[in-house]
Formats: structure tokens, C-alpha cells, sequence
């Protein structure tokens, strides 16, 4: 499983998650045992807010995107890709992490 969070900053969990070019991407091992945490950034022309068939190459695969918020467009054409949206108020990535895994029903 992919998670991506959005992170202009690099340090926080940002908003405007449409225009964010700037992701940790998480990829979990199948018994989430194993987390591979990798930063990305996204070209001037590949935002989510751009996106119209499907998602940007650099986060194509994920399952998730974390952010502090987005608004109900984006929302819908992440889930035409298969993401699930989540909203967080936790400001650190690694945080914002651990709480969707133990808030979702996924065993760690």
C-alpha cells in the first residue's frame, strides 16, 4: 500500500493539497511491518488540481493522500483514481501516518 502526504514545506503536513507539489510518499509492506518513506516532488505542470486522467507519474500507485485539506473537486477526481482522501490536523507526515494506520483497519 501507497500513502501519499502532502508536504510543501518538507517538515508539515500541508493544505491546498491540489496545488502541492511537494509529497512523502509511504509505501507499506503487506504485514506493515516495513515503511519506505520517500520524498517527492512533482513538476510545475503535474498537480493534483491539473490531473484529469488519472494521477501525476511520481504518485501514481498510491491507495491514499493525506493532507490538511482539499476541497470537494479534488476529492472526486482522487477517487475516479482510486484514492482515498483523508484529513488530518496533525502537522508532522510521520504523525499524520501513524494516526490514518490506527484509525484504519490495517494491523501494524
Amino acid at each position: 500500500m501507497k500513502i501519499a502526504i502532502t508536504s510543501q514545506t518538507i517538515k508539515s503536513v500541508t493544505a491546498h493539497a491540489g496545488r502541492c507539489r511537494k509529497f512523502w510518499v509511504y509505501e507499506l509492506s503487506n504485514i506493515c511491518d516495513e515503511i519506505d518513506k520517500q520524498f517527492v516532488e512533482l513538476d510545475l505542470d503535474e498537480t493534483l488540481h491539473t490531473m484529469s486522467n488519472g494521477l501525476p507519474k511520481k504518485l501514481e500507485g498510491i491507495s491514499v493522500l493525506i493532507t490538511a485539506n482539499l476541497g470537494d473537486s479534488l476529492k472526486a477526481k482522487l477517487l475516479k483514481a482510486g484514492v482515498s482522501a483523508y484529513l488530518t490536523s496533525d502537522t508532522q507526515p510521520d504523525v499524520a501516518l501513524l494516526n490514518y494506520l490506527a484509525n484504519s483497519c490495517i494491523k501494524h
